[in-house]
C-alpha cells in the first residue's frame, strides 16, 4: 500500500515539474495572434531582409530560421530581429524549459562550436542580440580554422 501511495506522489510531482518546465501555450497563442499581423516571409526572404543588413551571416540566419521555430513554436518568418524577446515574445514562457540546452546541443550539431558556457553568461534582449551572439561565435570559429570550408 505504501509502494502505490509513493507512486501516485513521484507521478504526481512529475507531472507537476511537467507542467512548470513546458510551453505556456496560452502565452504562446497570444504572442502568435500578435505576430500574425504581420505578413510571412520565406527563409530566403527573412535572410535577405533581416540579417543580411545586420551581418548575419546565411548559414547562421537560417540555422536560427529552423531551429527558433522548434524552440518556440512560432513563425519566425514573422519574427524582426528587433523583437524583444521577453517583452515582445514572452521567450521564456513559450519556450521549453531547457531551450538553451537544446540551442548548445543544436549548434553544436550543426557547426561543431561549444557555445555552452559564453550563452550561459550572456544576456539577450532582442533575437537580433541572441542571432548576433551565434554569428560572433561562427564568426570567431570560422577565422580559428581557415582551412575548414565553411
Amino acid at each position: 500500500m505504501w509502494q502505490r501511495l509513493k507512486n501516485w506522489k513521484n507521478w504526481y510531482n512529475g507531472l507537476r515539474s511537467y507542467r512548470a518546465m513546458s510551453p505556456d501555450l496560452r502565452v504562446r497563442r497570444w504572442v502568435r495572434q500578435q505576430l500574425d499581423q504581420r505578413p510571412y516571409l520565406s527563409e530566403p526572404e527573412w535572410i535577405a531582409q533581416y540579417c543580411q543588413p545586420d551581418g548575419i551571416a546565411a548559414p547562421i540566419a537560417a540555422f536560427a530560421y529552423v531551429h527558433f521555430q522548434r524552440y518556440s513554436g512560432l513563425e519566425i518568418g514573422r519574427v524582426r530581429l528587433s523583437d524583444r524577446l521577453e517583452a515582445d515574445l514572452r521567450w521564456t514562457q513559450i519556450c521549453w524549459f531547457d531551450w538553451t540546452f537544446t540551442l548548445c546541443q543544436d549548434f553544436w550539431s550543426s557547426f561543431s562550436i561549444n557555445i555552452e558556457e559564453p550563452l550561459l553568461e550572456a544576456d539577450f534582449y532582442t533575437v537580433g542580440d541572441l542571432l548576433g551572439f551565434l554569428n560572433d561565435r561562427w564568426t570567431q570559429h570560422c577565422s580559428q580554422s581557415p582551412a575548414q570550408e565553411v
